[in-house]
């Protein structure tokens, strides 16, 4: 395994998923803290499990930037957890 290359992998993992959490807790803070009126709203629970996936992301690129798993199949555990989200995205609406 490329060294260089999992440690490029694994930050730019940790960015998005760091990215997505703090939109998620944003999201959470402006829809009960705020006045701002919003036509659409996800429940808490859709906010709650986005900012769990994330922590998960994180935790995963931590694991590939230390080796302890391949660039292959830390692809696809974070495949599995954007499928897992939209998953969720999808159950928010049809319910």
């Amino acid at each position: 395994m490329n060294k260089k290359g999992a440690l490029t992998l694994g930050i730019i993992e940790i960015l998005i998923s760091a990215y997505w959490i703090y939109n998620n807790i944003e999201l959470y803070y402006e829809y009960h803290y705020t006045d701002i009126l919003f036509m659409f709203m996800y429940p808490d629970w859709v906010l709650f499990s986005n900012i769990i996936i994330g922590l998960l992301g994180i935790i995963n690129a931590l694991f590939l930037i230390r080796l302890k798993t391949s660039i292959k199949r830390n692809i696809q555990i974070t495949g599995g957890l954007i499928l897992i989200h939209f998953i969720i995205q999808l159950l928010n609406t049809l319910f």
